[in-house]
């Protein structure tokens, strides 16, 4: 009696569902489509109109306080009102993780829907280009100290914090809906404001010290003070008879700064994204498990 040879079929046609996972090619690809489909997107073009156009106003009305002693005040207001504004960078990712959170819902967490997180490194790129932009047309037109070392450590401050706050958008967009979302994203705006250091200082009650340690925002604003007036900073210009701040060493005095350290402001907002970034992925996978 002859036997028959049974062929053994691909898993594919036996009906079983093979997931799809990621690899070097296919991330590679993905990442050179997204970046291209941003290059095409008008809303890129919008975000860096909308950062050179921000910083312009803030660089008009704060105009020439940087070199000034008698302005030093003004200046750190400036600089406060900078740092609130890179806060600004959460509202677009927000809006961007609530719009895909319904499909994630549905479809569960696959490969394609992961690019929801491996898109926002693609965003990253730009991100740092927009916010470079905005802090140096602030720098130039405030009239702050024309040290390359400095301007750069601005900048990176003013960067750094972004990069945060498009993040904390990101985690609250995957993590609650669009009304939970837009509560939690604007009372953390405050929270981080009021925390950032300049609302309040030293004279704060000590039980309502604690907050700037895990606000961003502090890191942020200290970090950009010590930039302008750290490092030992020479006496500034004044125009006046007297100027109480032409030394720096007194402003940082007055702002309890005068023994903190850049780079631990520097490495404490690298670590802060890290953190964030890494929550965010958790965060996408306990929400979004896959299914099939």
């Amino acid at each position: 009696m002859e036997h028959k040879q049974h062929e053994v079929l691909p898993l594919t046609q036996q009906g079983v569902i093979h997931r799809t996972t990621p690899n070097n090619d296919s991330l590679s690809k993905y990442f050179k489509e997204a970046f291209s489909q941003k290059m095409r997107d008008k809303v890129t073009y919008q975000r860096f109109a909308s950062h050179i156009v921000v910083a312009t106003i803030i660089g008009l009305i704060y105009y020439h306080v940087g070199n000034e002693a008698s302005l030093v005040m003004r200046n750190a207001n400036c600089i406060h009102t900078v740092i609130c504004a890179t806060l600004s960078a959460w509202i677009p990712s927000f809006i961007k993780s609530s719009f895909e959170r319904s499909r994630l819902l549905r479809d569960g967490l696959s490969f394609k829907n992961t690019m929801v997180f491996y898109d926002s490194f693609v965003d990253i790129t730009f991100q740092i280009i927009f916010s470079a932009v905005f802090a140096y047309i602030i720098y130039g037109l405030t009239s702050q100290p024309l040290e390359f070392k400095r301007i750069h450590m601005f900048s990176c401050i003013c960067v750094l914090t972004s990069l945060i706050s498009q993040d904390l958008g990101l985690l609250i967009g995957i993590g609650l809906n669009k009304i939970g979302g837009l509560i939690v994203g604007i009372s953390s705006t405050i929270f981080l404001i009021l925390f950032s250091g300049f609302v309040f200082n030293s004279e704060t009650p000590v039980y309502l010290q604690w907050p700037k340690y895990i606000s961003f925002t502090h890191y942020g604003f200290e970090g950009a003070i010590l930039s302008i007036y750290g490092m030992d900073r020479e006496a500034i210009t004044c125009s006046e008879a007297y100027c109480h701040f032409r030394h720096p060493i007194k402003i940082l005095k007055v702002m309890s700064m005068n023994s903190a350290e850049y780079w631990i402001d520097f490495l404490a907002l690298i670590g802060i994204f890290i953190v964030l970034r890494t929550t965010n992925y958790l965060v996408l996978r306990w929400r979004f498990p896959s299914k099939g």
